[in-house]
Formats: C-alpha cells, sequence, structure tokens
C-alpha cells in the first residue's frame, strides 16, 4: 500500500493541476469572449442604465470565475463516475455521488464499497 501510495498520490495531484490549468485556461478565454461581447452589446446601449460599483464587479466576476472553475471538476470528478457506479453497483445515484465524494476526498469510510455488489454474491 506504501509503494501503490508513493506513485499514486503525486500522479493523482499531478492529473488534477493539469486538469484545472486546462479548464482555467478555456474558462478564461471563454469569460474573455463574453466580456468583449458584452462591451460591444452596451457601447450600442443607452446610458440610462444603472452603474454597478467596481467592488460589486470584482466579487461578481470572482463568484462567476469560481463557479466555472467547480462546475467541470465536479461533473468530471463526481457526478459522471456516480452515473457508472450506479449502473454497476446497483446504488442509488445518491449513494453514488456520496462514495465518488467520499473517495475522491480520500475520507474513505468504508460504508460502502465498490466491487462487493451483493447482487453477485452468494448468501
Amino acid at each position: 500500500m506504501i509503494f501503490y501510495a508513493l506513485i499514486g498520490i503525486p500522479m493523482n495531484g499531478i492529473l488534477l493541476t493539469q486538469l484545472g490549468e486546462f479548464f482555467s485556461h478555456v474558462f478564461i478565454k471563454a469569460y474573455q469572449k463574453y466580456k468583449s461581447y458584452k462591451q460591444r452589446q452596451s457601447s450600442t446601449d443607452h446610458p440610462c442604465k444603472k452603474s454597478i460599483s467596481p467592488e460589486t464587479r470584482k466579487i461578481m466576476r470572482l463568484a462567476v470565475q469560481i463557479f466555472l472553475y467547480l462546475t467541470p471538476g465536479f461533473i468530471v470528478f463526481i457526478f459522471f463516475p456516480a452515473i457508472l457506479f450506479s449502473f454497476y453497483e446497483r446504488w442509488t445515484y445518491d449513494e453514488s455521488v456520496y462514495y465518488a465524494f467520499v473517495t475522491l476526498t480520500t475520507i474513505g469510510f468504508g460504508d460502502l464499497v465498490a466491487g462487493k455488489s451483493s447482487i453477485l454474491s452468494i448468501p
């Protein structure tokens, strides 16, 4: 187990780092395109719109970025594997999401164990 952890933990960290960088680049480009589109739109709009303070815009921008960065991670690492677990392990989707979260965060309570389906085991 120790040798597996010495190799597996750094590989998991590298994978998560690379995926984070990939999604951040993709969403930054998408956000910049959206921002330029909105600027073109606002230049053609009437100036009677309410203006938002720079601090509020900064907070809103940060919240949108956090949401955009976390969403693909949750889909790829929790919700998509949960579909597979619910199919192969015959668990409910809620149990599968719980298992994926507990496993990914390395909490690992052991109350659900993949590969030990009660349908396939002989009583």
